[in-house]
């Protein structure tokens, strides 16, 4: 796409003539100065169009009559100061093309070209200085110091800075010119700015003589290249020829037309058949896409089972190899070798569980047999508190007899009345008062049967503590 062009949007004059200040807007690049005679339009012309373009300060370029009298220092110096600074500017700017269709507009770009004008009453002409920069005038720059008197050529190129100062080399601002605004060449643009003064002559269009626009024309216009004059020759005469292939041409595209008429038909039922098996194999694919997830899930399950098996594995082996270890420790030991004598130390323990039963039964035996004798026992501690009790009778008859006082046998009724082995006792006891010559031998006979019950007793009573120690 061809980059837009640039159009001059603002243009400005300071002073310089009666202009102290002075700017002028444009609209699409067009400007118009309307006022009465006297007022300034012409003067505005002549130091602002085409002199920004082209820096001449000949007073016949300057001048809309091509008239000498017009001179730059005469606009300087033209309420009688001895030496004046002014400024004519003009601002040029154009929408810059969009990089992209995501980009739809970018900011404007500007150039600004700026003339300085120095003069002097003691000097033949002004002197001019030229600046062309990417900055604004009133925004990014000012040609007015503080005290509102127009900036020197030093004090503007220090603020400008260096690339944008020309100085007083007019070629070379032309050139600077050409390239940031049209890019035509040298010759194309000195023929560009002979035919903008050619066309600003005033009253160019009253009393039009068309040899006289021929002749402006041709003196402001290079002639034709005589080869482009050759090639229109040749192309009027080949245009029966570029006829008959335009009809050719049209034909042939009428016979495409018709045929892509049919094949739009064929393409859009050939699509949709396409179309449906796309939508089938994205269906097939979409129920493949689940299965293979679904696998993938089973193969991850599946891996963690095996990284827990792993690790029950490890852990087994773990296990075996510190059961292992214990099991040597254990072998080493003195008790694992002796298995034998384990062997035999638990037949014999068998055998004292055998005799350890066999002993509980003598056990419950014996404590029958005991509670037996304690019955005994205490039959026989009655039959004892008896026999004593016949002792001390015998022994009181024994003495009687000693004394010769035994009393009569009818005495004998008063005492009390023995039950069983008493009765017989006494009797005993009454015979052996008869027999004098063995007084004590019945005595005797109880006490040995009373020694005889002791030693059961007691040895009865060490069989139990005896059976009770076992147990």
């Amino acid at each position: 796409m061809t980059a837009a062009r640039f159009k001059p949007t603002r243009a400005g004059i300071i002073n310089l003539w009666d202009y102290f200040d002075e700017e002028f807007a444009f609209g699409d690049g067009r400007l118009a100065l309307r006022g009465h005679n006297g007022s300034g339009k012409t003067k505005a012309l002549e130091v602002l169009f085409p002199f920004v373009l082209d820096g001449g300060l000949d007073a016949r370029r300057l001048d809309p009559f091509s008239g000498e009298n017009r001179t730059m220092k005469a606009n300087l110096l033209y309420r009688g100061q001895d030496a004046e600074h002014g400024y004519v500017w003009m601002e040029f700017g154009r929408r810059a093309e969009p990089a992209g269709p995501q980009e739809p507009g970018r900011q404007q770009e500007t150039v600004t070209l700026v003339i300085g004008l120095t003069a002097h009453k003691n000097w033949e002409r002004a002197r001019p200085s030229f600046f062309i920069t990417t900055q604004r005038m009133g925004i990014g720059f000012g040609l007015l110091s503080a005290d509102s008197r127009p900036l020197t050529a030093k004090q503007l190129a220090a603020i400008l800075g260096r690339d944008a100062s020309f100085g007083d080399r007019r070629g070379a601002y032309q050139d600077a010119v050409d390239t940031r605004l049209f890019g035509l060449g040298r010759e194309r643009y000195t023929q560009l700015l002979d035919l903008l003064i050619a066309l600003r002559r005033p009253l160019l269009a009253k009393d039009l003589d068309p040899v006289k626009v021929s002749g402006t024309l041709s003196a402001g216009l290079s002639p034709v290249d005589e080869d482009l004059v050759e090639q229109a020759a040749r192309d009027f005469e080949n245009l029966a020829a570029v006829q008959k292939q335009y009809d050719d041409l049209a034909a042939a595209d009428a016979a495409v037309r018709a045929f892509l008429t049919q094949y739009t038909a064929y393409l859009r039922a050939h699509t949709r058949h396409q179309v449906d098996q796309v939508t089938a194999r994205a269906a097939a694919a979409a129920s493949h896409v689940g299965a293979i997830i679904t696998a993938v899930h089973h193969a991850a399950a599946a891996g963690r089972q095996e990284q827990q098996a792993k690790e029950a594995g490890e852990s087994a082996r773990i296990s075996v190899d510190t059961f292992q270890a214990r099991l040597s420790a254990l072998k080493d030991r003195d008790a694992y070798k002796d298995h034998e004598k384990l062997a035999l130390r638990r037949s014999q323990l068998e055998q004292d569980r055998i005799r350890l039963a066999h002993d509980q039964q003598r056990l419950a035996l014996a404590r029958a047999n005991v509670d037996s004798l304690q019955r005994e026992a205490d039959a026989v501690a009655s039959r004892r508190r008896v026999d004593d009790h016949q002792v001390i009778g015998l022994g009181a008859a024994r003495a009687s007899l000693e004394l010769g006082e035994l009393p009569h046998l009818a005495d004998t009724e008063e005492l009390p009345h023995p039950r069983g082995g008493q009765r017989e006792g006494l009797e005993q006891a009454a015979g052996a008062q008869r027999l004098a010559d063995g007084p004590g031998l019945d005595a005797q006979i109880l006490l040995h049967r009373r020694l005889g019950i002791d030693r059961d007793r007691e040895q009865a009573i060490g069989e139990l503590h005896l059976l009770e120690r076992l147990t």
